[in-house]
């Protein structure tokens, strides 16, 4: 098995370097993934995140989605710490520049959950609400 830490940078740089197509083979084929920029939206398996993150409308206002500091929690989760700069995807709305922490899941090699979270306190938190170590 593969260091979750470091399965979770080589995803953050597939994306950001908008290598799509790679990134599809380190998705489950059941992932979920909360964007950044819409929170209450959940993006379910491997199809519809790969329409989703290779849809031209989304790649406008997501400008970049960096992990800085990964940090592994037992042998499924990794917190990942970095920035996020993205403009609402209402008209009406502003840009934004901004730390942002994400706690990621994987399933052996391959990432099945991924969604924000306010602060590293509250990931490790639902880190132990669904079993994991403190």
């Amino acid at each position: 098995m593969a260091d979750n830490a470091e399965l979770a940078r080589v995803v953050f740089n597939l994306y950001s370097q908008g290598r799509i197509e790679e990134l599809a083979q380190h998705l489950h084929p059941r992932a979920v993934i909360v964007p950044t920029a819409e929170p209450e939206a959940e993006l379910f398996g491997r199809e519809a995140i790969g329409e989703f993150i290779s849809d031209e409308k989304v790649r406008r206002w997501l400008y970049e989605i960096r992990g800085d500091r990964f940090t592994p929690i037992g042998e499924r989760w990794v917190i990942v710490e970095g920035r996020a700069r993205f403009s609402d995807p209402e008209p009406t709305g502003g840009f934004h520049d901004r730390s942002t922490i994400w706690l990621t899941e994987f399933e052996g090699d391959l990432l099945i959950r991924s969604e924000p979270m306010d602060t590293v306190a509250d990931a490790r938190e639902a880190v132990q609400e669904r079993g994991g170590p403190a």
